[in-house]
């Protein structure tokens, strides 16, 4: 009898997975930083560069300044920091940190330069350091605001204390500056009123009594008034035309009551003075509202004009004994619009009041 043995065979394939390490490159290592380029440092400030390396060992990195090792430079003030290495994509990787506590002119002249190297090679970079450009912006902008500012200030407090400086230079620059102009008087005084015994009472105290005590008795002025200061018997039109062609300015005081009423050039003396002034001699006028005057539109056009061109000083009838003062607010306006004073002889000034008066006087023969 035939016996039949079958044997069978299993084969059992295990894939164990095994650990394949890539082998560094065989190339020289890299410097990504610094880049040979400059960076601006100030005078006397700190800074910190790295040198970070790739491909290298820690050891195999350093720093060189004027073809010297860092520690033959300056220990007290440069040295070296060496950062722990890490592996990046395979290759070492690390950091080696210039420190230079204070920088100073001997830094500016040379270049620090980072090395690496290994088997297959080294690489070098460098960092050169250079004064900061000042930055002249920060400054200018703020010279230019502090410019405005006082720019501003000066002008508002001018505005404010206007008056009150004009008046001081004046008196403490001018007065001997100003030359004389052959002229006789500082102002032409021309009153305007209505009938009416209180008011006419009214405007006389202020014309003949309140104008020659402050502009002549106290600051030394010398006024034309009608009624005052021409001879009887004178004809009024080529006295007028005088005065004025002898005046500087020409000081017209005008009655609330006035706006209303169309009787302001029924007058020749008014005509002449206003036209003279306005045209003929260029005189700049003086507008002086005894209490406030709110409507001109029934005015003459003249008035309307003045006005305008040079505004108006209200007096507020006000004959108190604190108020006969040059120092007042109203009367600080109305010195403010008047001429400076100017230094003239007293031989000249009575020699020019004779020429005056005979002129005058042949005039109305």
């Amino acid at each position: 009898m035939e016996v039949t043995v079958l044997f069978s065979c299993s084969l059992t394939i295990v894939f164990l997975p095994s650990v394949i390490s890539e082998s560094p490159p065989n190339e020289p290592p890299k410097i990504l930083f610094p880049r040979n380029h400059s960076i601006e440092i100030e005078l006397g400030s700190s800074v910190v560069v790295d040198c970070n390396a790739s491909g290298a060992e820690q050891y195999h990195v350093f720093w060189k300044v004027n073809g010297s090792y860092i520690d033959s430079y300056d220990k007290s003030n440069v040295f070296e920091i060496y950062e722990k290495e890490v592996l990046f994509e395979g290759q070492p990787f690390c950091t080696v940190r210039l420190n230079i506590s204070e920088v100073s002119n001997r830094e500016y002249e040379h270049s620090f330069v980072c090395h690496a190297f290994n088997h297959f090679g080294q690489a070098a970079a460098y960092v050169k350091l250079k004064g900061k450009v000042p930055d002249f912006r920060r400054p200018l902008i703020g010279l230019l605001l502090t410019t405005l500012i006082l720019g501003t200030a000066t002008v508002c407090i001018y505005k404010v204390f206007r008056v009150d400086i004009v008046l001081w230079y004046r008196n403490s620059c001018l007065t001997s500056k100003v030359v004389s102009d052959g002229k006789i008087y500082d102002a032409y005084v021309l009153s305007l009123t209505l009938n009416g015994k209180g008011r006419i009472y009214c405007l006389n105290s202020f014309v003949l009594r309140l104008l020659p005590e402050i502009l002549e008795r106290q600051c030394g002025y010398k006024l034309f008034i009608a009624g005052r200061d021409d001879l009887p018997g004178q004809a009024m039109i080529s006295v007028t035309d005088d005065a004025i062609k002898q005046s500087r300015r020409l000081i017209i005081i005008l009655e609330p009551e006035l706006s209303s009423c169309g009787r302001l050039e029924e007058t020749s003396e008014q005509q002449i003075a206003i036209y003279n002034a306005l045209v003929c001699y260029g005189i700049k006028v003086i507008l002086i509202e005894v209490e406030e005057i709110q409507d001109y539109t029934s005015m003459p056009e003249s008035f309307k004009y003045i006005k305008q061109k040079y505004g108006a000083i209200r007096w507020k009838r006000d004959f108190a004994e604190k108020s006969q003062s040059s120092n007042t607010k109203f009367w600080k306006n109305v010195r403010y619009l008047m001429p400076p004073m100017r230094s003239v002889p007293h031989s000249e000034f009575h020699l020019l009041s004779q020429v005056y008066s005979n002129s005058s006087t042949t005039i109305s023969r």
